[in-house]
């Protein structure tokens, strides 16, 4: 199935999220939109779940779905293919997600990675040498559906945060 996010009429969060293996921090933007309309320019594309931090890009109603689901390998939940997600449990980054035919995975990201619409800008930034954070600042600069605040999250500190652009 591919997901035809222009023509969709649901509420997206075509963002840019990137993770910096090499600092541990996470940088993300705060624009949502529906199709071509900005919607807002301060969602927040994160939340905490039983000490668990899901960072996300996609369908709100999929993310919603995401987080109802049963996240055991293998499990499936249709309805949630349309999101793309940056998990931190116990200070170690995963990609996961929902597949169609083969349900729930995670990987260990033990390298840069970027999700959603600017997310081939925030790595070219990152190959760079920009930080998370500049790297969302440049990939707004390119992708019309990035933008708006931009936060940092450091991964390991003390108490996990945000620190803004």
């Amino acid at each position: 199935m591919v997901y035809n996010w222009q023509n969709s009429t649901e509420t997206e969060i075509m963002t840019t999220i990137v993770y910096d293996y090499k600092t541990h921090s996470i940088g993300y933007d705060s624009r949502i939109c529906r199709g071509d309309v900005i919607l807002s320019d301060s969602f927040e594309k994160w939340l905490m779940k039983d000490g668990i931090h899901f960072f996300y890009a996609g369908s709100v109603a999929d993310f919603d779905e995401f987080m109802r689901a049963d996240k055991t390998f293998g499990n499936k939940c249709p309805t949630a293919v349309g999101v793309s997600v940056l998990m931190v449990r116990d200070n170690v980054v995963y990609e996961c997600g929902f597949d169609e035919d083969d349900g729930y995975w995670e990987v260990e990201c033990k390298y840069n990675i970027a999700i959603g619409s600017g997310s081939q800008f925030a790595l070219a930034a990152l190959a760079c040498g920009k930080s998370a954070l500049e790297a969302v600042k440049i990939a707004a600069t390119f992708d019309p559906y990035t933008g708006g605040e931009i936060y940092e999250h450091k991964i390991g500190a003390p108490k996990i945060g945000r620190v803004y652009a």
